[in-house]
């Protein structure tokens, strides 16, 4: 809403807070454990206070500005991209002021240095137990490690492609094609279907000028890097309030603009709050005590019932090599390796002795299962058929197995 205000009041302020609520997506990620909410939060707050500072305020908003940007960073590493766009953004309008090169150059860095203050620890931590500051980002500038290969199935499995023209697209595709950048349909379309008038809006007024810099860079670099759609979720603030003030806008003219706009919100902000609503459904036997959340979990998280009886069986100091992820639940030491690491040939008696593991879990693959039970070193505790969510939507459940082993010899 405050953002909103900026560009112009506080009825834009308001639409544009319906329509990043009214998202799928927005309600989906502020029930899990993931922090693009988070990092959206402070980050947006950046570009706020950048704005604030644009406008002739104190100089102490410049500094809150950089402040902001570098704690989004500490988020996540896709957080930088908050820094790197305010920088942007400031040089954009240092440029546009014909101030010159040079007073672009330092304004940027001066940011860019404040910003770095909160998140310099961490990337120097990273580095020092990885060699990459930005681990697992930007192998083919600091080198490869051991680790890296082993989620280099994550990169692969979202998005339709990384060639040249796949990036290009990749925010057309990531409506188009949702399901493969992970939950993308969930997204509100709005702010991409108005943005021939964002566009045309933006170089009347400075400040949606500077906002429409930052979410292009946003945009730029999430297709630059991993294609989730939840990575997307930082830009949509900045393309919310930009699309609400092309709504104002349109809305403004009598006749068939204002019905246009007036007709469109109002659909986008309908199908989005009850498509919200219809996710949150769900929550609402938990929330008024019907449900324990344990059973809620048990119903709609992979291989959770079996999670506490796996722990029970690790010793103290012991650690589980597990072939599937994420294990959220899974409430003690664990580490992941891929089904064809499992099934390679002298893989396992290695990974046991190096990773000094006392457990092997296998979910869902009765391969790697019967190709585990033929080692020497572990023994098979128990094999289970769990029941497992097929559709959150439709409802259906279909037997899974899992099977924990012990490891005898290390």
């Amino acid at each position: 809403m405050a953002l909103g205000r900026r560009v112009g009041d506080y009825g834009r302020g308001l639409v544009a807070a319906a329509i990043f609520y009214c998202t799928a997506m927005t309600a989906w990620e502020s029930t899990s454990c993931l922090v693009d909410l988070g990092t959206a939060a402070l980050g947006t707050l950046g570009l706020y206070a950048l704005l604030r500072w644009h406008e002739g305020a104190k100089t102490g908003w410049f500094t809150t500005a950089g402040l902001l940007l570098g704690f989004a960073a500490t988020c996540k590493l896709n957080g930088a991209t908050y820094v790197i766009a305010g920088v942007a953004m400031e040089a954009y309008a240092v440029l546009r002021a014909r101030d010159g090169i040079r007073a672009a150059l330092g304004r940027s860095m001066r940011l860019g240095a404040i910003a770095a203050l909160p998140v310099v620890p961490y990337y120097l931590r990273s580095f020092i137990l990885t060699g990459n500051p930005i681990y697992p980002f930007g192998t083919s500038l600091f080198g490869d490690n051991p680790w890296r290969p082993a989620i280099a199935w994550i990169f692969r499995s979202f998005g339709v492609g990384y060639g040249l023209t796949d990036r290009l697209l990749a925010p057309w595709n990531v409506f188009a094609t949702g399901v493969k950048f992970e939950n993308g349909q969930h997204f509100n379309p709005l702010p991409m279907l108005m943005a021939p008038v964002i566009i045309w809006r933006a170089f009347s007024d400075r400040r949606r000028e500077l906002l429409l810099v930052a979410a292009v860079v946003l945009l730029a670099l999430w297709a630059a890097g991993a294609h989730i759609a939840r990575y997307l979720l930082p830009v949509q603030p900045v393309l919310c309030v930009l699309a609400a003030d092309a709504l104002y806008w349109l809305a403004s003219f009598p006749g068939r603009r204002r019905v246009m706009a007036l007709g469109a919100g109002a659909l986008f902000l309908l199908f989005g709050a009850v498509n919200t609503m219809l996710y949150n459904k769900q929550f609402f036997p938990v929330l008024v005590g019907r449900e324990s959340e344990s059973r809620f979990l048990d119903r709609n998280a992979w291989y959770h019932s079996i999670y506490p009886d796996v722990c029970a069986a690790v010793p103290p100091g012991g650690r589980v090599l597990s072939n599937m992820g994420p294990t959220y639940y899974l409430d003690c030491p664990h580490e992941r390796a891929t089904d064809e690491e499992f099934v390679k040939p002298g893989w396992l008696d290695s990974k046991l002795t190096d990773g000094h593991f006392t457990n092997v879990l296998i979910l869902g693959r009765d391969e790697v299962d019967a190709t585990i039970a033929r080692s020497p070193r572990v023994r098979r505790l128990w094999r289970r058929e769990v029941p497992i969510v097929v559709s959150r939507s439709f409802g259906g459940f279909a037997n899974a197995p899992a099977a924990l082993f012990e490891v005898t010899t290390r």
